[in-house]
């Protein structure tokens, strides 16, 4: 289906003032959010543990009715609220609503995918007959809700790694989520010369291509960070590299406090096999020099840089250590094949 023909679903307004998200429930506050937050939480959803959710579902009603499907996802939200605040909550769920609504419209759509998720996932004899068989609603949510939360989560990915090197992508799938705007606005007086902006969508794509072009509005940039791999905005300088969550490797320090210890001890390796390389290399090529007439020193000096190319290579490439590298350096460093 077609983000152009998504059917009504539930609907949550916010308001969006100062690069920050306000997320009501009637006048209540919910939920609040900084500008790009959202998208990075929904980068990081994972889908193992919303597959958790929906395998635990175990209530005797659970074939696909209006009735037991609105039961699960009051069961449903409440498990997200455990993990994710308010609006990525809503915004999950509303994923489920999506295709229950579009499957009531044209079932045969999702039949072949469900049968697959029956057998292969839920241990369903392979030939169970989907069609006349009560559908199972976490059948139905295995086969449809995983597969695009690994779409929205590809939009994102679009967006960082796009936008700004390929920009005719990124307005491409602008224009493909907007095309039917189903994203409401309105503006509320709080004074006389005062006033709110308010928005409301139920729709996640939406909601992050919102997001996308408020942040390139803001000149907000979104990244990988070069330890964890998650992707985070800078603060303070656009071109830091490392983020401030705790690293995988050791918790007690950040990403960046990781990131920077490892970067200098790096260099530092580095800088003592490289040197020692080179003075080795300086060594074995001036007794090549001083005694053209021994061919061993001549043998031993192009051996080396064989070698020496050999190594370095394979330290690169993880197969071996700099400390072994290390090693085999002191090893033929005063080796000489007339001893």
């Amino acid at each position: 289906m077609e983000i152009t023909d998504l059917p009504e679903y539930p609907k949550i307004s916010f308001i969006f003032k100062e690069e920050k998200y306000f997320f009501k429930v009637g006048e209540k506050i919910v939920d609040e959010k900084n500008l790009g937050d959202i998208s990075i939480i929904i980068s990081e959803i994972s889908l193992p543990q919303i597959s958790d959710i929906i395998k635990k579902y175990r209530k005797s009603g659970d074939s696909l009715t209006h009735e037991n499907f609105v039961h699960f996802l009051d069961y449903f939200f409440k498990e997200l609220l455990k993990i994710y605040s308010y609006s990525v909550a809503f915004f999950i769920k509303n994923i489920a609503w999506f295709y229950f609504l579009g499957y009531n419209a044209n079932q045969k759509e999702f039949v072949g995918a469900m049968k697959n998720i029956a057998v292969n996932e839920l241990g369903f004899d392979d030939n169970v007959d989907i069609a006349q068989l009560c559908i199972n609603i976490r059948i139905f949510l295995l086969s449809t809700l995983l597969p695009d939360i690994t779409h929205l989560k590809k939009h994102i990915e679009i967006f960082v790694k796009g936008y700004d090197t390929r920009p005719d992508l990124f307005v491409k799938l602008l224009n493909s989520s907007f095309g039917n705007t189903q994203m409401s606005y309105s503006i509320q007086a709080e004074t006389y010369n005062s006033f709110i902006e308010i928005y409301t969508t139920g729709n996640p794509i939406l909601f992050l291509m919102f997001e996308f072009c408020n942040m390139i509005k803001s000149e907000i940039t979104m990244k990988p960070c070069a330890n964890c791999g998650k992707y985070f905005i800078p603060q303070k300088r656009s071109d830091t590299i490392y983020c401030d969550r705790p690293s995988p490797q050791d918790d007690s320090m950040t990403c960046k406090e990781y990131g920077s210890k490892k970067l200098w001890y790096d260099k530092a390796k580095e800088n003592k096999s490289t040197k020692l390389y080179r003075n080795i290399y300086m060594a074995k090529q001036m007794l090549s020099r001083n005694n053209p007439d021994i061919k061993e020193y001549k043998d031993d000096f192009e051996k080396y840089k064989i070698d020496v190319k050999q190594w370095r290579k394979d330290v690169k490439d993880g197969v071996k250590s700099d400390a072994e590298f290390i090693t085999w350096l002191k090893s033929v460093r005063g080796k000489r094949y007339l001893d």
